[in-house]
């Protein structure tokens, strides 16, 4: 059957979950060039994790593949930093509590990246 929602209604569980899994690719795409091909999110208490597989670009890949795994994972490493608070941006409202600290880091074989936010306990922001 068909369920009406209240727009303001936060979601929770898959629903939330997939929500979050696509925001995180969606950002991705816009800041890196290409998004991950996969990404899961897992809500447990104060920590969200998103995994993310199949993102480096051609330009990583091809600094991996030609010995420069170290140029290709700091490069990496400073894309996630830039997009973090984009992130925080996107993330804080679907979830409706404020994010404290991000944590990421990349693995280049296999191509699989993770992204960890820490909650707070208070409310990001209220609207009224």
């Amino acid at each position: 059957g068909t369920m009406s929602a209240d727009s303001s209604e936060q979601l929770k569980g898959g629903p939330l979950a997939a929500a979050i899994s696509t925001m995180v690719v969606t950002v991705l795409a816009e800041h890196v060039g290409r998004g991950p091909t996969k990404a899961r999110a897992y809500l447990h208490d104060e920590l969200i994790t998103v995994v993310v597989r199949d993102g480096l670009t051609v330009g990583e890949l091809t600094l991996r593949d030609t010995g420069r795994p170290d140029t290709a994972l700091a490069s990496r490493a400073a894309l996630h930093a830039a997009v973090q608070d984009r992130l925080v941006e996107e993330l804080e409202p679907l979830i409706e509590q404020r994010v404290v600290t991000v944590l990421s880091d990349q693995r280049l074989d296999p191509d699989v990246g993770v992204f960890c936010f820490v909650l707070g306990q208070e409310a990001a922001t209220t609207t009224n």
